[in-house]
């Protein structure tokens, strides 16, 4: 039974992180396509991060994407990407939606971000 998660956990998507000055949280995979593999398991972001308005947020993702868009609270952001992070400065918030595909395939990841 171990050896079956694992190998699940090995055939999906790598991770991401949203990171704020108040800390860094995970984000959660909303749909993914990776490997050959796809899935799209039925879960909320139940950890969200605060940011400063104008302050930077930024994602860390386990892969150099070929293409990244950001969207809070559904409106698209203008991102910067270097290497495996991506960030914008703060200007809204509530749920944040990563899209990045990369050279295994895409993923979504969600989150939730509070902005002061």
């Amino acid at each position: 039974m171990v050896a079956l998660i694992a190998a699940l956990v090995l055939a999906g998507p790598p991770r991401a992180t949203l990171t704020t000055a108040s800390g860094t949280v995970p984000l959660v995979i909303s749909s993914w396509c990776w490997n050959m593999r796809c899935g799209a398991p039925f879960t909320t972001a139940k950890k969200g991060t605060t940011a400063a308005r104008g302050s930077t947020v930024s994602v860390g993702l386990g892969f150099v994407p070929r293409r990244v868009r950001v969207a809070i609270a559904g409106k698209q952001v203008t991102v910067v990407t270097r290497g495996r992070a991506v960030s914008w400065p703060a200007g809204r918030g509530g749920g944040v939606t990563v899209h990045a595909s990369g050279p295994h395939g895409w993923v979504t990841y969600v989150g939730r971000l509070k902005v002061s």
